[in-house]
C-alpha cells in the first residue's frame, strides 16, 4: 500500500466512513446522536509540550459539536482527568481518587513476591 499513496488514502477514507456509519447505527439504537466534527486547527496556538494540549483540543472539538447542534457548550467535567505517567505505573506509585474527587492520595507501591 505504500507504493500507491492515492489507493492507500482511499482505503483509509473508506475505513473511517464505515466506522462512522457503524457508530451512527449503534448510537441511533441507543437513542444518541453522532456528530462529525472537523478536528482541524483545534490545537492551534498550543505548545507541543503542553500537558493540557489533548484536553484543550478535545474541549474545542466538543464545543464545535455542541454549537453545530445549536446547544450551549457546557463543560462535562470541571477539570481534566488525572495524568498518570508510565514511570509511576512501572514503579508502583499510582494515584487513586476518592468518590467525591476532592482528595487525591498516594497508594503504597505494589510488592511482588518472587
Amino acid at each position: 500500500m505504500a507504493r500507491n499513496h492515492k489507493l492507500s488514502r482511499k482505503i483509509l477514507d473508506a475505513s473511517w466512513r464505515k466506522f462512522f456509519h457503524m457508530l451512527s447505527y449503534k448510537a441511533e439504537r441507543a437513542g444518541r446522536r453522532v456528530v462529525g466534527v472537523n478536528p482541524r486547527d483545534t490545537s492551534e496556538g498550543l505548545s507541543w509540550d503542553d500537558p493540557m494540549r489533548d484536553y484543550i483540543s478535545a474541549k474545542r472539538i466538543l464545543n464545535r459539536a455542541l454549537s453545530g447542534l445549536g446547544q450551549p457548550a457546557e463543560p462535562v467535567e470541571e477539570r481534566p482527568l488525572l495524568h498518570i505517567s508510565a514511570h509511576a505505573v512501572v514503579v508502583g506509585h499510582v494515584f487513586s481518587v476518592k468518590q467525591d474527587f476532592s482528595v487525591v492520595r498516594q497508594e503504597p507501591p505494589c510488592e511482588s513476591k518472587g
